[in-house]
């Protein structure tokens, strides 16, 4: 709304008191939360998600029960660095642990990506990995500059930048993993691969810069179709079959699994597993 416009609409006092009786019913269409400013600089994951940084810094000043991992990520997403870099030195999180994933945990199901790569943002290296996720390349390049002695795992954070849907963010990641050795890293075997991260996008820009440059990677993908169908990415799956079906036959007993077990929820999903098995004659 223009400045004026909006003057002109709240000097009215006929106007203003019907816009205020009902600002509460207004806020809370469509489930949303509502608060009274006096909840605001009370609640330090509100100030937060608004970026209300000085009153976030008197909140915390009097409030010694902040719950740190929603409080963070909310400032990941949300936030300014400025109000980052505070939070990191207030809650004092671990500067020095690195993390890897643990191969206990499971390939791709059905439900959101978050819910198989957690970051819990316990140290910055989680941390780094969620703003990689969520597209904040501000966050990104604040961290590594600041922390320049840090053993960043850039192979967990360009895992997780396909899921910004952000091409330049993957590209970042994937440049500063291939020209920072780290035999920690490289010798670990992750969960996941770039590749499939790419694939629950259905990103085929993003597949076709990683066969360029992380193509040893596809070798040790083993759900790519899947994910592709999961996420009813048809294009993607069209693509596989044309320039990759090795990989869709690979996938092939896993995908007849799926079908035979009913688990087809969406028309995109079921459409998409029809044209492998008619492609692969194998229904």
């Amino acid at each position: 709304m223009e400045k004026s416009i909006y003057i002109l609409v709240f000097n009215n006092s006929v106007l203003s008191k019907i816009i205020f009786k009902y600002v509460n019913n207004i806020s809370s269409l469509n489930g949303r939360k509502h608060f009274s400013w006096n909840e605001v600089v009370r609640i330090p994951h509100v100030l937060v998600a608004h970026n209300y940084s000085e009153q976030l810094k008197q909140c915390m000043s009097s409030n010694t029960k902040i719950d740190r991992a929603p409080t963070l990520k909310l400032a990941i997403r949300f936030g300014s660095t400025e109000m980052l870099s505070y939070l990191i030195n207030r809650l004092k999180l671990d500067l020095n642990s690195y993390q890897s994933w643990s191969t206990s945990q499971s390939y791709f199901g059905f439900g959101d990506m978050s819910d198989h790569f957690p970051e819990h943002c316990d140290t910055i290296n989680s941390i780094l990995c969620y703003a990689s996720q969520h597209g904040r390349m501000d966050i990104v390049q604040y961290l590594v500059a600041k922390y320049t002695r840090y053993q960043w795992n850039y192979y967990r954070a360009m895992v997780m930048a396909p899921l910004s849907d952000s091409l330049e963010m993957l590209k970042y990641f994937t440049e500063k993993h291939n020209n920072t050795p780290n035999e920690r890293f490289d010798n670990y075997e992750f969960i996941s691969t770039v590749f499939e991260t790419a694939a629950f996008m259905g990103r085929i820009d993003m597949f076709e810069y990683l066969l360029t440059e992380r193509e040893k990677d596809l070798k040790k993908s083993k759900v790519v179709c899947r994910v592709a169908v999961n996420g009813g990415h048809l294009q993607l799956v069209e693509y596989l079959l044309k320039n990759h079906r090795d990989l869709v036959e690979k996938e092939s007993s896993e995908l007849s699994n799926i079908l035979q077990a009913k688990r087809i929820a969406l028309i995109s999903f079921a459409s998409c597993l029809a044209m492998v098995f008619k492609r692969l004659q194998l229904v």
